[in-house]
């Protein structure tokens, strides 16, 4: 089971256009829910803006955002089973 989101790079990039990753994990840090996001770029952190994720995990390949980006960047969620 595996959430897809769609949502506008410029979000967390300098770019813009729309993309596609995959939702995998949801946590509270500092009273603050955040969600990780494993980006099919491959591995690395130098693609992102770095003041609109929380966190980078370069030899993963994935992110995490606030719930408040979360919500503000992401266009349509898609349940994989």
């Amino acid at each position: 089971i595996s959430l897809s989101v769609d949502y506008n790079v410029k979000h967390i990039t300098h770019d813009d256009g729309l993309h596609a990753s995959v939702l995998v994990a949801r946590r509270w840090r500092n009273g603050r829910c955040e969600f990780k996001i494993r980006n099919s770029w491959g591995v690395g952190c130098s693609m992102y803006d770095r003041r609109e994720i929380t966190e980078c995990n370069s030899s993963e390949g994935s992110y995490w955002v606030t719930d408040q980006k979360f919500y503000e960047m992401v266009n349509n969620i898609t349940y994989i089973d």
